[in-house]
């Protein structure tokens, strides 16, 4: 009796959603905040179970994971953590609700805001010692300065080529206090320098 009453309660509770579901569509259209706001209302949207209009359920509410915080396929070429721990690449949604690794930059890079601004030297010296590899910025996206840390402290940095095909290699410049021998990092009039000692760039097979 008690197992039958339990299951009769279930079919009641999933109908209920269904019709919860069902009016916050026909209200708000299926998109919007308002239509977000309504499914959460509802209380079924990350169960972790499919139900009325859902295309996903991951067993959250959380956007950036190719299942939106309404059930809903985020669309494809939407940015999302692809899980390989890389700085310079992000994922993206296939509007199937799974991430792929992509090469493209990660929109957490920043780029010079004009061609020629930004340059890269590699000299390869019969002495490991003496390899070079000098990067120069003249300018960059964003407000200014502030937004890249500062490196005498506790901020790292990668660094990122790329090429027409995707990533080329990403190469880690470590904050002050990550050095092998400090000072690495040396500030001048606003402007930082370092002498970083040599580090192992990951490439990428092509």
């Amino acid at each position: 009796m008690r197992v039958a009453l339990l299951v009769a309660c279930l079919a009641i509770a999933r109908m209920v959603s269904a019709t919860c579901l069902g009016n916050c569509q026909q209200l708000y259209g299926g998109s919007g905040p308002d239509y977000a706001s309504c499914v959460q209302d509802c209380g079924v949207c990350g169960n972790g179970e499919l139900e009325g209009d859902e295309e996903c359920d991951d067993g959250n509410l959380v956007n950036g994971d190719c299942c939106d915080a309404t059930c809903h396929f985020e669309p494809a070429g939407s940015v999302c953590d692809d899980g390989d721990g890389d700085p310079c690449t992000n994922g993206t949604c296939d509007a199937e609700g799974d991430c792929d690794s992509e090469e493209a930059p990660a929109t957490t890079c920043h780029e010079p805001v004009a061609a020629g601004r930004s340059s890269l030297t590699m000299h390869r010296a019969a002495a490991d010692a003496k390899d070079l590899l000098e990067w120069k910025w003249r300018g960059a996206q964003g407000s200014g300065g502030s937004e890249f840390g500062n490196p005498t402290g506790g901020t790292g940095y990668d660094l990122c080529a790329y090429d027409t095909t995707g990533l080329l290699a990403s190469i880690p410049v470590p904050a002050a206090e990550g050095c092998d021998s400090p000072p690495c990092w040396k500030e001048r009039r606003g402007r930082f320098t370092t002498a970083a000692a040599r580090e192992t760039p990951t490439e990428r097979p092509r």
